[in-house]
C-alpha cells in the first residue's frame, strides 16, 4: 500500500524504534556498569 504520507510514517516509525532502542541499550548498560561496581 503506497500513498503520499508512507516516508513520513516510515519517519517517524524509525526515530520511535531508534528511540526505544536507544532506551533499551542504556538501561541494560546501565545494569552493566552497576552490576561492575557492585561485583568489582
Amino acid at each position: 500500500m503506497v500513498h503520499l504520507y508512507s516516508g513520513v510514517a516510515d519517519e517517524a516509525e524509525v526515530s520511535q524504534s531508534r528511540r526505544k532502542f536507544a532506551f533499551e541499550y542504556r538501561r541494560k548498560h546501565k545494569i552493566c556498569l552497576e552490576s561492575k561496581v557492585l561485583n568489582g
